[in-house]
């Protein structure tokens, strides 16, 4: 024990001899515990390397006594492993217990050796925590607590904001034109230092900045002011779009009439356009206002009267025109016929001032309602054109047909009774035919029974010529009249 102790001082260990018992007496288990492991690892290495000697004659023995080795080797190995962590454990106690000798802590608060913490040992301060004492906002740490919105300075949960609370307006504010970049308005001519009395275009627009607004009831002051308004009463805006241009507009309050003017500032001098009023059911616009014919021509209301003191030659204005058989108009188409010289219509399409298309319509019966002519006067009276003539026995008519480009002329010829067995040729009385383009006969018995004569059987030949009309029976029709409508043109035209 005494050379022990001695070899413990030798290596720095300055406990007494009791600590040195006591801590030999606490160490000694895990240092015999270390060599014991140490032995007997090496002891697993001999005997492998034993078995290995043995087994070299023998191929298989061999291969086993390697196996054996190599586990017998890890086995030792990790012996010397836990041999050597042992040995450090040891080493790590001694030192303690060497520097516990050497003027450590050999007792804590009243009690030695291996000391144990307690309750009251330590104090808050001292592990760097806070006393149970310390309280937040007057709640003491003993135990868990509870913190509200005022706690830490915060808003309940019931709180409703403010406008003010929020930077936003509140709900009596009422934005200015300026706020909202609106136009501003003036209600009133004394809110631009002007009176009604004395108000003129140039007055109100240089009162006014620009993109500004004047509206205002206006009375009948206004009427005889500069500003000259064209009513009694309504309501006057004014709007200056920009500093060249105002625009002048005047609602009255009967009748829902109106008025608008411009001012333009740009001008030299100013111009003023004066009240302009718009078209509207009370100020209807006329038939010159809107490029139409005016009234009284038949265009929207009853044709025109015409009477023996007018003239178709003389009448170019657009427009249906009426006569009747009292007074027809002159240079009606066959005027005192029954057809077109009694009652009629005309429709006149002007092109210009000196040129225009003239139809004429019959009026006369329902029979005839269909009965009309036309023509065109254009550098001169052009002749009048029958687009369905009344075809009257002996008349002459000029059509509206052309055949090569030439006029075509009708006439109804009456042949008399038809020829017995033979032949028989009447003269038509037509002079200066140019080409018979179109043969119509007819055969009409007194019973008013007709047969057209071209391919009736009993016709033999029938024909017409520039001077006459011939006609030859296979039997006797001496009871037949022959009535001929010829088409032709003429060597005048």
């Amino acid at each position: 024990g005494d050379s022990g102790y001695e070899i413990a001082k030798q290596h720095g260990y300055i406990g007494t001899e009791n600590d040195f018992v006591r801590d030999l007496t606490n160490f000694a288990p895990l240092a015999n515990e270390a060599k014991a492991a140490e032995q007997k690892a090496k002891a697993y290495a001999a005997n492998a390397s034993a078995s290995a000697v043995s087994a070299a004659n023998d191929a298989a023995a061999a291969q086993n006594a390697k196996t054996a080795a190599e586990s017998a080797n890890a086995a030792a190995q990790q012996s010397e492993i836990n041999a050597a962590k042992s040995e450090n454990a040891a080493k790590k106690y001694a030192d303690q217990a060497s520097s516990a000798a050497s003027g450590g802590v050999t007792s804590f608060n009243g009690r030695g050796g291996h000391v144990m913490p307690q309750s009251g040992d330590y104090t808050a301060a001292q592990v760097g925590a806070v006393p149970t004492a310390r309280k937040v906002n007057g709640k003491a740490l003993s135990s868990d607590i509870s913190l509200t919105a005022s706690d830490v300075g915060a808003r309940p949960n019931t709180w409703t904001p403010t406008a003010a609370d929020v930077g936003a307006r509140p709900s009596t504010w009422m934005p200015t034109a300026a706020d909202v970049g609106a136009m501003k308005v003036y209600r009133s001519f004394e809110e631009l230092g002007i009176t009604e009395a004395t108000a003129s275009p140039d007055a109100i627009v240089n009162a006014m900045g620009d993109y500004t607004i004047l509206r205002c009831y206006m009375t009948d002051k206004a009427m005889t002011s500069p500003l000259a308004a064209p009513f009694h009463y309504g309501l006057l805006t004014v709007t200056r779009l920009y500093s060249s241009f105002t625009e002048f507009r005047l609602t009255g309050e009967a009748d829902a009439i109106g008025a608008y003017g411009y001012y333009n500032s740009g001008a030299i001098p100013n111009a003023w356009s004066g009240w302009l009023e718009p078209y509207s059911p009370y100020n209807k616009p006329t038939a010159a206002d809107v490029g139409a014919a005016s009234a009284g021509f038949g265009l929207g209301t009853y044709a025109k009267q015409l009477t023996s003191a007018d003239d178709l030659n003389t009448i170019f204005t657009s427009g249906w025109y009426r006569y009747g058989q009292s007074s027809p108009p002159q240079n009606v188409p066959f005027a005192g016929d029954k057809y077109l010289g009694q009652y009629g219509l005309v429709h006149v399409i002007a092109y210009n001032s000196s040129a225009c298309v003239q139809i004429v319509y019959n009026t006369h019966s329902l029979a005839n309602d269909n009965i009309s002519a036309m023509r065109t006067i254009d550098n001169g009276v052009g002749e009048w054109e029958w687009v369905n003539p009344p075809m009257a026995v002996g008349v002459e008519y000029r059509t509206t047909e052309r055949y090569m480009g030439k006029p075509v002329y009708a006439k109804l010829v009456s042949f008399g009774a038809l020829p017995n067995s033979s032949s028989k040729n009447v003269e038509h009385g037509i002079a200066g035919i140019d080409h018979v383009c179109g043969v119509y006969a007819e055969a009409k018995y007194p019973n008013d029974t007709s047969l057209a004569m071209i391919g009736w059987a009993d016709v033999v030949n029938c024909f017409a010529t520039l001077s006459s009309i011939t006609v030859e029976t296979a039997a006797d029709r001496s009871g037949y009249n022959g009535y001929f409508t010829l088409k032709y043109t003429k060597r005048t035209d």
